[in-house]
């Protein structure tokens, strides 16, 4: 759960939202909110699409134009071994390690008791799965290349809390 109050109150009453956010959506919302435009590109998009007022046209539901996509794994070079993406009220779970595609209709079936990968093309969820694999390739590249010079103090630390070996 996360309580945002921007700064000079909400419009309103208070409101559960239902779409999913994310704790990287936390800085450039933050930037947003101080009207900080960002040097370089960040990750994640500013929450404020939640607690704009009713009026306004925000998404505020889940399906309202929101995509995330979350991804999860043994801790192995591999950082796809099951994956989840959902976009416009639909929710597609790929686990190759199972075997499996799943693909749930939340509008319909909220609960995801009911899948429709037997009936229902799931092509457009697969490449959209795959951009998402693809960018996530890209930026594990990018850091994995990025060297920082620490000292020993530190590093013995950062071993201590298991962060290196």
């Amino acid at each position: 759960p996360l309580l945002l109050v921007p700064p000079g109150g909400r419009d309103g009453a208070p409101a559960r939202v239902a779409t999913p956010a994310s704790n990287v959506d936390l800085f450039p919302t933050l930037l947003e909110l101080a009207d900080i435009e960002p040097a370089h590109s960040v990750a994640g998009s500013s929450l404020s699409r939640l607690y704009a007022p009713a009026s306004s046209g925000a998404a505020t539901a889940a399906g309202d134009g929101v995509e995330w996509f979350f991804s999860e794994s043994p801790h192995t070079r591999d950082i796809h071994a099951m994956a989840v993406l959902s976009t416009a009220g639909t929710k597609f779970v790929h686990a190759p390690g199972l075997g499996e595609e799943l693909l749930f209709d939340l509008e319909r079936d909220p609960g995801e008791t009911t899948d429709l990968s037997a009936t229902r093309d799931a092509s457009a969820h697969r490449a959209r799965l795959a951009e998402h694999r693809r960018r996530s390739r890209a930026l594990r590249g990018a850091l994995d290349t990025e060297r920082v010079d620490v000292d020993d103090e530190t590093l013995r630390r950062l071993e201590a809390l298991g962060y290196v070996d």
